[in-house]
């Protein structure tokens, strides 16, 4: 494309947002004297690179800049061939090519999509740009997924005339206008469909085409522009032997190429594959080694979730053994807490059952600091403010905003403050160290209420050091904020104090509530009343004394109880048409099993195999286990042949299969199969 025709690149209605962005633009265009520089714009596929760039092209177009735009996918990739379409998309617009005896503009814009595909040409077009270009007037645009390389930045003239440009994804209020625009209404269903969308613009644009057409979601589990948006990202993945790689990074926060390995085995990822993994948009380099995008993990893992649900339950079993092996041998405090939470993250997520009260395996993106900044402490009060009941029982919201005032400036660390990508607090816990400085701050406020917390503690150590015991005395979570549920920030608050404690500590907490009191008990704690009448109990798990690891695990066993208490209605009937149809999909579809268990078809099929090729579950026994399968896995003939080859009267037969489906029934009806599921 060359010089833009008048119909070229006309603002979007439905543009919101990239003010900075804008602003910037604006500046360049009415500076007087600009030096010719370069914008290096760059972001995940989707986050809104070229709608952004569009946006420039037509405000340069109506202050009539000469401009250019180009798109790196459709470029020669060879330098011959590279300068001939340079000059003759440049010929009437700029005089790159010596042979235009015309001279430089005073201002003009030159824009590079998709700069990715000319990386064979990056080194070559730094250095041959340099010498074609006026000292003034030039601004150029090179939009990336990652980013130009770091010879950029260190370069003689470009490193001065660098602007990085990193595209983040909308803000709270950008997404309400853009769905304003479209005509929509922030309706609570609308907003649980936008929270795993984390702000993504292209997820966002998708969902609003969705809801545009249909009103609502016709269908519980037809969030199918989860799908298109995964898709768009996986055709980055050109190499389909990085996919078992990427399926790692879904599972795990952060992984190196020896995690990777050990995950994916018998695969074992090779340098070039671990480079090439660490080039995608949507991959990060991180200290540990390389993270996925927080937008991009969680679109695929609910995608893994829909359709590929055994592989991610293998995948998570594995990373929990690889975890609790390397939990083990490390001797760093600091280390094993990271990887007490990494273990408490991939247990959570892969439990079928979550409490009413927090969700402990919602997907985190949210960051965790002891470090209040400035305006911090007036929002960490709004939340007290909402919150009602803390789990110190004060006498009045005042004493407990003093106290929240006492604590921020007298406690280092007493206050975990948990915030959204954007910086801003969502979330806060105050836990305070017992030791005789905070013993003596607590009686303060609250007289009385240490020897009630801790009835058989008749002292405290005197000094930080020897802390082994800490007190959650308030808490608060950002009310009403449609993108992070109150129910999954405080399964995230949870999580993080569960893998503190993982090093050895003890914990108390007051609770009233009854569903957290239900969902720490299967946690483990131990409860003894406060206040009876008013339902006041302190809870405690000590870990001082107690195995991490085999505490992770009897989690798993725990929060199933609810699940194995409960009655699923499957009759013998509807086991007779299930099991006739294990080997029609579609057909299996139709009995609305997998609606009766709780999970996904592919998952309800996994269950009733599982049932009758694993070690059978009580009341089922080896050979009526044995008869089902034969009658309804492998089909070996008709009634006769299965009697035969199982040395059986046909009467006998029938009054087996009867009682076989019986002892099915009752097995799947009491949810006992979960626990051959989770083996």
């Amino acid at each position: 494309m060359t010089w833009l025709a008048d119909t070229a690149f006309e603002e979007s209605e439905r543009f919101v947002g990239r003010t900075s962005e804008l602003q910037q633009f604006q500046a360049w265009l009415h500076d007087s004297h600009p030096l010719t520089q370069l914008w290096d714009v760059h972001g995940i596929a989707g986050m809104g690179k070229s709608t952004l760039l569009w946006q420039w092209m037509s405000h340069a177009r109506r202050q009539q800049v000469p401009s250019v735009w180009m798109d790196g996918r459709s470029c020669p990739k060879q330098p011959v061939q590279f300068l001939d379409h340079l000059f003759d998309i440049t010929e009437n617009v700029l005089p790159i090519s010596s042979r235009k005896k015309i001279s430089w503009p005073e201002r003009f814009l030159w824009v590079i999509d998709n700069f990715d595909d000319l990386e064979s040409l990056e080194a070559w077009l730094r250095e041959d740009l340099i010498a074609r270009l006026p000292e003034q007037g030039g601004l150029l645009v090179f939009a990336s997924r990652r980013g130009l390389s770091a010879h950029w930045h260190v370069h003689p003239i470009w490193a001065s005339r660098m602007r990085k440009l990193p595209l983040k994804p909308w803000t709270l209020y950008e997404a309400r206008t853009y769905f304003h625009r479209l005509g929509l209404k922030m309706t609570e269903e609308l907003q649980q469909v936008l929270r795993p969308l984390h702000g993504h613009p292209l997820s966002m644009a998708v969902a609003g085409e969705y809801f545009t057409r249909r009103g609502t979601v016709m269908n519980k589990r037809d969030y199918s522009f989860l799908e298109t948006i995964t898709a768009e990202l996986l055709r980055e993945v050109t190499d389909s032997q990085l996919h078992p790689f990427l399926d790692v990074l879904t599972v795990l926060p952060s992984a190196n190429q020896d995690m990777i390995t050990a995950i994916a085995e018998p695969l074992v990822i090779s340098t070039q594959q671990y480079r090439d993994l660490s080039r995608l948009s949507f991959v990060r380099l991180v200290p540990s080694g390389l993270a996925l995008h927080d937008v991009v993990r969680s679109q695929l893992l609910a995608s893994m979730q829909e359709h590929h649900p055994m592989t991610l339950k293998q995948l998570r079993l594995k990373a929990l053994d690889y975890l609790g092996t390397l939990y083990r041998q490390s001797q760093s405090g600091s280390e094993k807490n990271h990887l007490g939470y990494l273990l408490l993250e991939i247990t959570a997520q892969s439990l079928p059952i979550s409490s009413p009260y927090a969700n402990i395996a919602a997907i985190d993106e949210i960051v965790r600091e002891n470090q209040l900044k400035e305006g911090d402490l007036e929002c960490l009060h709004a939340m007290i403010e909402h919150w009602g009941r803390q789990s110190l029982d004060m006498p009045s919201l005042a004493v407990a905003h003093a106290f929240l005032d006492d604590i921020a400036r007298n406690i280092d660390d007493g206050i975990r403050i948990f915030r959204a990508p954007s910086g801003e607090p969502v979330a806060f816990f105050a836990s305070l160290p017992l030791y005789q400085k905070t013993v003596d701050l607590i009686e303060r406020y609250v007289p009385g209420s240490v020897a009630r917390y801790f009835p058989h503690d008749t002292e405290f150590p005197r000094d930080r050091d020897h802390v082994d015991t800490f007190f959650g005395v308030l808490v608060g979570v950002k009310p009403d904020d449609p993108r992070y549920h109150a129910h999954d920030l405080l399964g995230i608050l949870i999580r993080d104090g569960l893998s503190h404690l993982g090093r050895g500590l003890r914990g108390v907490i007051g609770v009233s509530e009854p569903n957290f009191k239900e969902l720490l008990e299967l946690l483990g704690f131990m409860a003894h009343p406060i206040d009876a009448e008013q339902g006041i109990y302190a809870f405690t798990l000590d870990m001082r004394q107690r195995d991490f690891l085999l505490w992770v695990g009897s989690i798993v066993q725990a929060l199933n109880r609810p699940a194995i208490r409960m009655q699923y209605p499957v009759d013998e009937n509807l086991l007779r048409r299930v099991l006739k149809a294990l080997h029609d999909p579609g057909a299996f579809r139709k009995t609305a099993i997998a609606d009766i268990l709780g999970c996904q078809p592919e998952e309800a099929r996994y269950i009733l195999q599982s049932l009758l090729t694993k070690a059978p579950v009580p009341p089922l026994t080896e050979n009526e286990q044995n008869l089902l399968r034969l009658t309804f896995v492998e089909r070996i003939g008709n009634a006769d042949s299965i009697a035969l080859a199982l040395h059986l009267s046909r009467p006998t037969y029938y009054r087996m299969l009867k009682q076989s489906l019986v002892n099915l029934c009752t097995v799947l009806q009491s949810g006992d199969f979960l626990s051959s599921t989770l083996e």
